[in-house]
């Protein structure tokens, strides 16, 4: 399979191994529920890894591709920092690890470690505690890597440090506070909350070439509402249907709705994003914008791609998009391709 070629292909260029990896499987109907979440978690990918690809098989000879997202959803983060955590693309091995690291300490010490209050996880305050990290922070760091192949740890402190450049202090540090910070500001992380703006959206419909990580369901919820009679063709944000509403019609919404595939989500106040599709054309005068995705071509609206703001979120909204990836030209093509 070329997918399970591109990502051996990418996290090993970021310094994974094969070591200790289970071979890539096909999802198909019948998997046991166990196998769906391993293979669900290898294959998926971020737009961290939109961005990698699109550098490398889009526009390789230039380099031109970016992400645009909205700032306001960095959880308090600050934005060169937001911006390095958002691009960057970091192996499904190392991501175990960061997460192994982080789990067994408390959110309290979490706070005593970046020496801030909950109020105070955002601005400069942020910004100088990040600063202010030392390596005596990293008690029980190397006991997580004791499994993972020689260089292993390294590599990810590369990465990490990488991601924390723009802070100054220990970068290697703010690199791995970021994994932490969004939880904390209780803001999901820009990488996975629905949270783009129209200049997001414009800048990829002017690009020569555009990606969009998306969440998947409205997509599949639209194909579904005709065979179910529910009609529905993206005149309204697929999310946050009964926002507003009386309970009594948000009880009839629920009994019209629930149980249906994909439909009732139509309930739930906003999606996350699992998804990347090629913004194939907008056609902004009649508010069609067509995306390539499991080999159909779909025509959505751009209330169904921004939605409205969603409750309880500063930036989070009731739409399909985490973030655009945009190239300015198109070069694989010509790009040298060794063949071995």
């Amino acid at each position: 399979m070329w997918e399970a070629a591109a990502i051996s292909i990418a996290e090993v260029a970021h310094g994974a191994s094969c070591q200790g990896r289970r071979i890539n499987a096909l999802t198909y109907p019948g998997l046991s529920s166990d196998q769906l979440e391993r293979n669900t978690k290898d294959q998926t990918g971020t737009a961290g890894s939109m961005l990698y690809f699109c550098n490398e098989l889009i526009d390789p000879r230039g380099k031109s591709c970016r992400i645009h997202f909205n700032f306001q959803a960095c959880g308090g983060m600050p934005i060169p920092l937001c911006q390095e955590f958002i691009g960057a693309f970091v192996p499904v091995q190392y991501m175990d690890k960061f997460t192994e690291f982080w789990n067994p300490i408390s959110e309290e010490d979490v706070y005593k470690m970046l020496n801030v209050t909950p109020g105070h996880m955002s601005g400069d305050d942020l910004e100088k505690a990040l600063q202010s990290l030392e390596p005596g922070h990293l008690a029980g760091w190397e006991e997580v890597w004791k499994d993972m192949p020689s260089g292993s740890r390294q590599t990810a402190e590369r990465i990490l440090a990488s991601m924390g450049r723009s802070v100054g202090g220990w970068p290697m540090l703010a690199g791995l506070a970021s994994f932490v910070i969004p939880p904390l500001s209780n803001v999901d992380s820009a990488a996975t909350m629905p949270s783009a703006t129209p200049e997001n959206l414009q800048a990829a419909c002017r690009a020569r070439v555009a990606l969009l990580y998306i969440d998947s369901t409205p997509l599949l919820g639209l194909t579904m509402a005709p065979k179910f009679g529910i009609p529905y063709a993206g005149e309204k944000p697929f999310y946050g249907l009964t926002r507003g509403l009386d309970a009594e019609t948000k009880e009839q919404f629920k009994d019209l709705l629930g149980g249906l595939p994909f439909l009732s989500h139509m309930l739930n106040p906003r999606g996350t994003c699992n998804h990347a599709v090629y913004l194939s054309r907008c056609d902004e005068a009649n508010d069609q914008y067509y995306m390539w995705s499991w080999g159909s071509l779909y025509n959505v609206t751009k209330a169904m791609l921004l939605g409205t703001p969603a409750e309880g979120h500063a930036a989070a909204n009731t739409g399909m998009i985490c973030a655009a990836i945009t190239a300015d030209r198109l070069t694989w093509a010509d790009s040298d391709l060794e063949v071995l």
